[in-house]
Formats: structure tokens, sequence, C-alpha cells
């Protein structure tokens, strides 16, 4: 099963919720994914476009609310 969450953002005031934010694990490694869309093509696109320090902030937090001793050697938003 695919654990999601809910990331709450407060950017000049403006809240915003990012709805199906994406957590997998396995023994190595922990990947944090934005929301994703099919496109009409098919192909898979993200659904909220962030700026790099944004997402970087947003996954450490995603990684501080994981269970306490689950081990993270891998990120990507």
């Amino acid at each position: 099963m695919l654990p999601l969450a809910d990331v709450e953002l407060t950017l000049d005031g403006v809240a915003l919720i990012i709805h199906g934010v994406q957590v997998r694990a396995d023994a190595s490694k922990t990947e944090i994914t934005l929301p994703n869309y099919r496109a009409p093509d098919g192909s898979w696109k993200a659904a909220v476009a962030l700026p790099d320090e944004i997402r970087g902030t947003m996954g450490d937090a995603v990684i501080a609310a994981l269970p306490a001793g689950k081990q993270i050697n891998y990120l990507m938003l």
C-alpha cells in the first residue's frame, strides 16, 4: 500500500494544501513525490510545480513526520 500525505504550505499568508503527496519506501530508500496525473498522451505529469527551495523544505517536513526509526537514504520531489 502506498502512503499518501497532505501537506499545507503557507506562502505570504496564503495557505495551500497539496493532497496526495506520495511516500514510497523499501529497505534501502525512501522517496517523496508530488502528485501526478495522466496527460492526454498517456504520460505522467507533475500535478504541482514548486520552486526547488519550497520542494526541498516540504520534503524535509514530510520526512520529519514519518514514524521514528525509519531510515531515510533518498529524497525526490
